[in-house]
């Protein structure tokens, strides 16, 4: 087992990491599952010697490299990957020639598109909210949705109908999900996927549902995908409430693309998507470079939402302002959101590069 090329293929898999041998952090692929968020530190710790890893934010915890890959994708382990356990293969160079870019790209999705997967069936308690307004039992649900912020999402309400019939926006009463919003994931006509949002404050705001062996997980689907297809212009947001602030937009349900999310979108374009633009939250913005960085060059056009003031569906009507000033990202774009990450006092060393 050659742990560099494992070290390699982690990377591939759930990011960039940091620290040295044999101590590395890597962005934990198990948060949003488990606290409902993703954090926005390195906080998944990995001893390469041992392979065990822990979490310090989520508490996840493995003993051994192949328990790490098998949870990373759902409870299998790829051919590929036991390859790699047992020494037997050498990943390609990033960067190399076009066969090398697609053979990182296989071992990067793994089999992941070649065996079929299981939907995740909805909550047996979802109700779909089309149609449900003047009943008393949903009053929560509606309040919540139409409420300006902060205790509401302030969808106006003369839009709200046609957003829940659209994306097929649903709600549980009781049950594991109880008071939350459920947004359905379609894909190819299919329900495979879903994701909820709870009504108000709550530690866990955003809830998908456990990794099982063999059925999709988030990496595998985008919010909104069937609405999507045949639309020229399709915007990449993080998720449900966002996506419903535009026409035609899908959800990473999170700030991270994966590779087979990357395979959804070049599928998008080959029916007809001619342009791809990046609406990530502001707050995201170097998730937001490094995304359009790994658009450009795989799909026909790809461009950056400059958006201000907070989150997609919080400028909801500034929405056709942000979209008529999108453009491809440029190096004044990555040095404003390295400026933002950044100290204010190493920020100001930044500004006269900022105003150039």
């Amino acid at each position: 087992m050659n742990n560099q090329q494992l070290i390699e293929y982690v990377d591939q898999r759930i990011g960039d990491h940091t620290g040295a041998w044999p101590e590395f952090q890597w962005f934990c692929p198990f948060c949003l599952d488990r606290v409902g968020n993703e954090s926005t530190q390195r906080k998944l710790r990995l001893n390469a010697t041992a392979g065990k890893a822990i979490c310090f934010r989520c508490g996840y915890a493995c003993d051994g490299w192949e328990k790490l890959l098998r949870d990373i994708n759902g409870g299998k382990l790829l051919s590929n990957e036991a390859e790699l356990l047992a020494g037997e293969v050498r990943l390609p160079e990033a960067g190399g020639s076009i066969r090398d870019e697609l053979l990182v790209r296989f071992y990067a999705a793994g089999e992941r598109n070649d065996r079929k997967l299981r939907p995740v069936p909805l909550p047996k308690e979802y109700i779909a909210l089309a149609g449900q307004e003047k009943r008393v039992i949903f009053r929560q649900a509606f309040r919540y949705l139409t409420l300006p912020r902060p205790k509401g999402r302030a969808i106006p309400a003369d839009q709200l109908p046609a957003l829940l019939t659209k994306h097929r926006i649903g709600y549980c009463l009781c049950g594991e999900y109880a008071n939350r919003i459920v947004f359905p994931v379609h894909q190819s006509g299919k329900q495979v996927y879903f994701t909820t949002r709870y009504c108000g404050d709550h530690f866990m705001k955003a809830r998908n549902p456990k990794n099982a062996p063999g059925r999709y997980t988030k990496e595998d689907v985008l919010l909104g995908y069937d609405n999507a297809i045949g639309q020229e212009t399709v915007v990449i947001v993080e998720g449900g409430f966002d996506m419903t602030a535009f026409d035609a937009a899908v959800g990473l349900l999170g700030k991270r693309i994966s590779d087979n999310q990357l395979k959804l979108l070049e599928t998008l374009a080959e029916q007809g998507t001619q342009e791809f633009v990046v609406g990530l939250d502001p707050d995201a913005c170097k998730d937001a470079h490094e995304t359009t960085r790994k658009l450009t060059g795989r799909l026909p056009k790809v461009t950056f939402l400059p958006i201000t003031g907070g989150d997609p569906d919080e400028q909801r009507a500034k929405i056709p302002e942000f979209m008529a000033l999108r453009r491809p990202m440029g190096v004044r774009d990555v040095l404003r959101n390295l400026r933002a990450k950044l100290p204010q006092r190493q920020a100001l060393r930044y500004g006269s590069v900022q105003r150039a």
